[in-house]
């Protein structure tokens, strides 16, 4: 972890001292499961509002890998199939998330301070809303149209359901079919990009803030700081494509073919996800989904 040292020689400490102290390697070892346990490198970051914690957004992680763990469950059940499963799931989290009393992610602790237990139904709950909610588009997705007057519509509702304690319960479905449906009905080419920064960002967009206000920009105007936290993050989320995330793909593609059967059927099966990933956009119909949503091969 290169943010801990820089922020501590930023701030006229030794790094060389914390690098040495295991604190780094403590801190990856503890979160090598997934699940996010140590927050602090060495206590730092200090002097900052959110102390003591340097990478938040990795909470999510140990819930994604709970939901896939559960779709392979139902894969091996013979479920993976069946339409209900998704609107199940869906239901179930929603009920779920209605019957705690309204909280924001930050009072789910301050309010149940000790209560690890409601902490932790409001974080599957919250999880299994959203995931549910793709799982259902992509279920459903022969007979869901695909329309720009409906990804307004669901836009509209997104954005009232911001005043709610918890938007996912009511808009959880309509920000789902607004980011999925947008990406399959857009003409331009040029905002058909092949080059995946998102997990990058997710990844480093939080420490890079961090960062940030350990220089000194806590005075910043919030947009102006969320501008120059995304122009920060965006090169680290580059690098992370380029020299991990896309050879990681490429050297998945080399074992899976090597694993293929038979030359005709690598073939065809490549040929296959090759017609998914860059369906071009005036094949798209707009009265419902195409059989497969781009990137789900």
């Amino acid at each position: 972890r290169f943010f801990a040292p820089l922020s501590v020689a930023i701030q006229g400490g030794s790094p060389t001292k914390l690098i040495t102290s295991g604190a780094p390697l403590e801190f990856v070892l503890m979160n090598s499961a997934v699940a996010l346990i140590k927050f602090d490198v060495g206590g730092t970051p200090h002097g900052i509002p959110n102390a003591g914690i340097w990478n938040a957004s990795l909470w999510s992680l140990i819930w994604e890998v709970m939901c896939y763990l559960i779709v392979a469950v139902i894969g091996v059940a013979g479920l993976a199939n069946r339409r209900w499963v998704s609107l199940a799931f869906l239901l179930v989290a929603t009920a779920g998330a209605m019957a705690l009393p309204p909280l924001k992610f930050p009072d789910v602790f301050n309010q149940h301070e000790g209560d690890v237990r409601t902490a932790l139904f409001f974080l599957a709950c919250r999880t299994a809303i959203m995931f549910a909610s793709g799982a259902f588009l992509y279920q459903w997705r022969d007979v869901i149209p695909a329309r720009w007057s409906l990804v307004a519509v669901s836009a509209v509702i997104v954005l009232a359901a911001g005043a709610l304690p918890d938007y996912r319960v009511v808009a959880a479905l309509p920000l789902a079919y607004a980011v999925v449906v947008s990406g399959i009905l857009l003409r331009n080419k040029h905002l058909r990009l092949r080059t995946d920064l998102s997990y990058g960002m997710y990844i480093y967009a939080y420490p890079t803030q961090q960062l940030l206000l350990v220089c000194g920009l806590l005075t910043l105007n919030p947009l102006l700081f969320t501008g120059v936290t995304a122009a920060a993050t965006l090169p680290l989320a580059a690098a992370s494509w380029f020299l991990i995330e896309k050879p990681a793909r490429r050297l998945k593609r080399r074992f899976r073919s090597k694993a293929a059967p038979a030359p005709q059927d690598q073939d065809q099966d490549q040929s296959e996800e090759q017609t998914v990933m860059v369906r071009p956009a005036h094949e798209v119909a707009e009265s419902a989904l195409p059989p497969e949503l781009p990137g789900t091969a």
